[in-house]
């Protein structure tokens, strides 16, 4: 009788083909993803046995794990002040330049002036 050697498909009854190919679909998704840098992306696969005395069988465990790279930092300008309904807070967008604060000034406005002068 030829040897037979155990198909990943069948480990856990199908669990860790299903781990790996979710694995494999998340790094796949954070490469696509355009805020995340260009670095290499890991799936790591796991597989540990566990032999009983005889050596005629053994307790498996198994581990998929993703190493994915991150968001990219990003930079911007928000101003913030407060309002009769609590605190307002706004990016600096040329879109929301009519934007008008409680005490009557606009974002222009207070782009000329620093927060600590206020």
């Amino acid at each position: 009788m030829p040897n037979k050697i155990v198909e990943i498909e069948e480990v856990g009854g199908g669990v860790l083909a299903a781990q790996f190919k979710r694995a494999i679909a998340e790094a796949a998704a954070n490469m696509l993803d355009p805020n995340t840098g260009d670095g290499k992306r890991k799936v790591v696969l796991t597989v540990t046995l566990t032999p009983n005395k005889a050596k005629t069988e053994a307790q498996v465990s198994y581990e998929v794990q993703t190493k994915l790279a991150p968001p990219e930092a990003h930079e911007g300008t928000i101003f913030f002040g407060k309002s009769a309904d609590g605190i307002v807070v706004v990016e600096a967008n040329p879109a929301q330049e009519t934007f008008e604060f409680p005490d009557g000034e606009t974002i222009p406005e207070r782009n000329l002036r620093s927060i600590g002068e206020r």
